[in-house]
């Protein structure tokens, strides 16, 4: 089996991105929010930008891609949850978030809660979710639940990152460690909890942190 790698809090987006969601209207839409959401992230990890796969969109589909013979979907749905091959990932407030706004690539949804969720996959298989936190009225717990296959458990590493393993202890998805920055770029505390199959980002702002953060 080989193994997938996600890299939350690790943004990638595209500038003209950004230019083209702000040709949508009203202050507060999803598309606005996507559009902020994307220019937060662009600020705080332009270095990040690289290497997005080729995508399609279709009926319930915000952005897909095959690769090494497994399909990666990201859903127009968020409570769908992404699906990389035989494991699923579902979005953190998935249930109240508004459906995808997708250009080039790149997915967002927007939480109504001062968040918004922004997953896109990469050529090599690697898929990234953020989380762009508008305000400190915003949640600081966002929750990851895992749809895994029978004998595989989820668990946190010594250096902080994730992974799922099968009942031999082989991996089957590498999760990169978290982290999370303010709008001036400084480290904003953050750290991953497990519960049960649900892998949960923590992210430590403060009422006099830089917002928005990127984590």
């Amino acid at each position: 089996r080989s193994s997938r790698i996600f890299k939350w809090a690790t943004p990638t987006a595209v500038s003209l991105l950004a230019v083209g969601l702000t040709g949508f209207a009203s202050a507060d839409s999803p598309a606005t929010n996507a559009a902020d959401a994307v220019a937060a992230i662009q600020q705080v990890a332009p270095d990040v930008v690289t290497g997005l796969a080729e995508t399609v969109a279709g009926e319930h589909v915000a952005a897909a891609a095959t690769i090494a013979g497994e399909d990666v979907i990201v859903p127009s749905d968020p409570s769908d949850g992404i699906s990389l091959g035989a494991v699923t990932v579902g979005l953190p407030y998935a249930q109240q978030a508004e459906d995808a706004v997708a250009s080039g690539g790149v997915v967002t949804f927007d939480n109504n809660n001062g968040s918004t969720t922004v997953p896109v996959i990469h050529r090599d298989g690697e898929v990234q979710i953020s989380t762009v936190i508008h305000t400190p009225g915003a949640p600081r717990r966002y929750a990851y639940p895992m749809t895994l296959e029978a004998g595989q458990s989820l668990r946190i590493e010594v250096d902080g990152s994730a992974e799922v393993v099968d009942q031999q202890g082989s991996l089957v998805v590498a999760i990169a460690s978290p982290w999370a920055r303010d709008a001036a770029g400084d480290d904003v505390p953050t750290h991953y909890e497990v519960d049960g199959a649900t892998l949960i980002q923590v992210v430590d702002f403060t009422p006099t942190t830089a917002f928005p953060v990127v984590a």
